[in-house]
């Protein structure tokens, strides 16, 4: 019998027996009656208190920290819960390198100390003494909410506290000696510590298709690798938990985990693959300082092998554009722009790359010559060269270095002409010519309603999400737009946040910020947002030549200039997309 019934009976007997003892007192009924309620009340008011709290604790052990995607790690709960038996008050959990899955077993083992019973644990072999567990993330706890966790908790020998993300273990231990509690702990930065250490194993190459399936049931247009794909990708991530989970995850990294596994790569191709990895999900210090290691490992090799020099720095300056440093990355793609390197130029990824930088320098003639010169046998360059149009539209920025037409015109033309090419095109740029569709018939149509351009956009994001492609922010971007043109401000609002909830990008975070900024503070609408402070916009706005455009005209409206007007009614009629 749960706490919650046990107190709801012991209630009901109180008020039996002050029923019984006033009903003798007196020989009333009424008087007894009387003496329950005066007794009960104030029970009532006592209880309730205690009711709150039970409930709370329910809710709690209702709460899983493991991931649906968790697979196996069986052997390594086992062996936690093992050492943790024999009275070893601080335990860690290492890896032998970063993302080994760490982070994930520390979850795991709080769910299992907190609720052993769950079905998930009935092949696990040891039961744990303990039956209370807290994880802890440091990287989200200030150190006043770190105190704080011990001032507002009952901490005692019996609870185990996971700690993850460790810095400082100092602290930890100070803690410890003031309320003896069980410490499981995970060090941000390797340390020698003469404390007790379980080593994660590697996670084993057949369990990847386990994970694979569990992650389809979340993201369900993610394509599922062959056995032959899944050992081209345990082999490229040296069997990482951390990146097979991060590739597996993302159509983006499925797909060229099948391109690469129709081919048989040469030895330095194999490092290439793996620095690329490291680029594919996030990691870009690491993939350039790891680019730098194989300079040197291979620099006997850069002169007589044009492939290897061709596919190194191709790799080189996309790392650099991911680091934001795109003068770098031109400057590097430029090596390889000479005609020697022509034949390896498959699919005018040169031109593609090259466009792409000049677009975030904002030399968006530039990038518009360069996309333009390949149209006719590129569908890409037809579908990228679209954002570019939009942006300058949106800017009033009406020229086009190849036509007579207006950047409007332009961008109209290039969507029809895309809309309607026989040109080879991939799925990913095939959505990208869908995420431009609200844009087209926004500008072409000028419906009375946004119904069908939500519509459109909703298609594409459905698509996004069954992926878990990245670029659904932009599309998040635009739906937010639509709905902000047609001065449906509270939905926008609704859309710009799940446009930030995608992605910590700076540039994705400066545009939402500047045009929610315009909203807010030469609107005067009353909106549910945090904006950027201003110091914050400007400094990023100082990186980003096409939003301090942006910012420059906005500015120009709250200083009363004598085109404010004009700018207003611009940005009030015209879609902004992420650039």
């Amino acid at each position: 019998m749960n706490k919650t019934k046990c107190l709801y009976i012991s209630l009901g007997v109180l008020a039996i027996i002050a029923t019984i003892v006033g009903f003798r007192a007196y020989n009333n009924i009424w008087v007894g009656v009387l003496s329950a309620v005066i007794v009960v009340i104030p029970s009532i008011y006592s209880v309730i208190p205690l009711i709150i709290e039970q409930h709370k604790s329910k809710n709690a052990r209702k709460n899983r920290l493991t991931e649906s995607i968790f697979t196996d790690r069986k052997n390594d709960l086992e062996d936690i819960i093992r050492i943790l038996n024999i009275n070893e008050h601080c335990v860690e959990i290492a890896g032998n390198e970063e993302q080994c899955g760490k982070s994930w077993m520390a979850k795991r083992l709080c769910d299992f100390i907190n609720n052993p019973k769950d079905s998930e644990f009935k092949n696990i072999q040891y039961k744990c003494q303990y039956i209370k567990a807290d994880y802890l993330d440091m990287d989200s706890l200030t150190a006043k909410e770190f105190d704080k966790y011990f001032i507002d908790n009952i901490i005692t020998s019996k609870n185990v506290l996971i700690f993850d993300n460790v810095e400082k273990i100092s602290a930890i231990l100070d803690k410890q000696k003031q309320f003896h509690f069980q410490m499981i702990y995970i060090l941000k930065n390797k340390i020698n510590l003469a404390l007790t250490t379980h080593t994660m194993s590697e996670f084993p190459q057949n369990n990847i298709n386990e994970l694979q399936n569990k992650i389809s049931k979340i993201y369900p247009n993610i394509s599922t690798l062959t056995q032959f794909e899944i050992n081209t990708l345990f082999q490229l991530t040296d069997g990482n938990i951390g990146r097979i989970t991060a590739l597996l995850s993302e159509q983006k990294g499925v797909s060229w985990i099948k391109d690469i596994s129709n081919k048989t790569p040469t030895e330095y191709e194999k490092c290439l693959h793996k620095i690329e990895i490291d680029i594919i999900v996030g990691k870009y210090q690491i993939a350039r300082d790891n680019l730098r290691k194989f300079e040197v490992e291979y620099k006997n090799n850069f002169s007589n092998n044009m492939h290897l020099t061709y596919k190194y720095n191709l790799i080189l300056s996309n790392c650099e554009h991911m680091l934001n440093q795109y003068e770098t990355a031109l400057a590097t793609l430029s090596i390889i722009e000479i005609p020697s390197y022509k034949k390896y130029n498959q699919k005018y990824e040169i031109e593609l790359h090259k466009a792409h930088y000049n677009k975030h320098l904002w030399h968006c003639n530039e990038a518009l010559e360069i996309l333009d010169s390949i149209k006719d046998n590129s569908f890409a360059a037809l579908v990228d060269s679209l954002g570019i149009l939009a942006a300058k539209y949106f800017i009033n920025d009406l020229s086009v270095p190849y036509s007579s037409d207006d950047s409007l015109k332009e961008f109209k033309k290039k969507f029809f002409n895309a809309s309607n090419s026989s040109l080879n095109c991939t799925d990913f740029d095939n959505y990208k010519l869908k995420r431009y569709k609200p844009i087209f018939i926004f500008y072409d149509k000028k419906p009375s309603k946004e119904e069908m351009l939500i519509q459109c956009i909703d298609e594409v994001i459905k698509v996004y999400e069954g992926e878990n492609n990245r670029l659904r922010a932009n599309a998040y971007f635009i739906k937010a737009e639509i709905y902000r043109l047609y001065k449906q401000y509270d939905k926008s609002v609704i859309e710009y946040k799940h446009c930030m909830d995608v992605t910590i990008d700076n540039n994705i975070r400066l545009q939402t910020n500047l045009i929610m900024y315009y909203l807010i503070k030469v609107k005067g609408l009353n909106l549910d947002y945090e904006l950027m402070p201003d110091n914050e916009i400007n400094n990023l706005c100082q990186d980003n030549a096409y939003s301090c455009i942006v910012r420059h005209r906005i500015r120009n409206i709250e200083l009363g200039d004598p085109n404010a007007a004009e700018i207003q009614e611009q940005i009030d009629t015209r879609i902004m997309p992420i650039l």
